[in-house]
């Protein structure tokens, strides 16, 4: 479900977010996207762990361990500075 916002803050901060986005890791983009569809997919199904909160934050905690391990993550971060 795609959802838009009349809120010029809301544009503001999205618009910024996708430029950040771009700048990163091409694994790191991929592994985003992917884990904001799983957790998007989750809302409403009180059987998935991702419609709680404190999984959604353990799984994004072991995605960053694990994504700062692999070779192209520094670059992505010394790319956004």
């Amino acid at each position: 479900m795609l959802q838009q916002s009349n809120d010029n803050t809301v544009v503001d901060w999205a618009k910024d977010a996708l430029l950040g986005l771009g700048k990163g890791a091409p694994f790191s983009l991929f592994l985003t996207e992917k884990h904001f569809a799983r957790v998007a997919s989750a809302l409403g199904k009180a059987k998935n762990d991702l419609c709680h909160l404190s999984s959604v934050m353990k799984m994004e905690y072991r995605m960053a361990i694990r994504s700062s391990l692999r070779d192209d993550f520094l670059e992505g971060v010394r790319q956004s500075w």
